[in-house]
């Protein structure tokens, strides 16, 4: 296996451990939250409201998180090409495909869940208040 298969299968595999983990992470936190989901459809939420309200902390981290990893990873790179003979100029287009496949992701991965949660019974979770 050459080195850049090698490399490309372990930022797959890396993608895919960081998939999972906001997989479960959305779970865990949209479960917290059936009762307050049960209340607003209740009270008359449309499921588009319901999937932009549950949705819209991750979209916060996301950018929070990609704003911090910015600034090392260009500091870096740009560190790392002035040691060559030919350098070249950091391009923003492959910080900008980054960004738009994190949230692509993200926003995928979480309405998802927060769909199956709008889909729900409400009686299963308000049949005791």
């Amino acid at each position: 296996i050459s080195q850049r298969n090698l490399f490309s299968l372990l930022n797959l595999v890396v993608i895919l451990i960081a998939l999972f983990g906001l997989f479960a992470l959305a779970s865990y936190s949209i479960q917290n939250r059936m009762k307050e989901i049960a209340i607003r459809k209740v009270l008359g939420a449309e499921t588009k409201t319901l999937l932009a309200t549950l949705s819209k902390q991750y979209v916060v981290f996301c950018i929070i998180g990609f704003v911090i990893a910015l600034v090392p990873a260009y500091l870096l790179l740009d560190k790392w090409l002035e040691n060559f003979a030919y350098r070249i100029a950091i391009s923003s287009v492959p910080f900008l495909i980054g960004f738009v496949l994190l949230m692509a992701l993200t926003l995928v991965i979480v309405i998802s869940k927060a769909y199956q949660a709008t889909r729900m019974n409400v009686l299963k979770y308000l049949k005791y208040e």
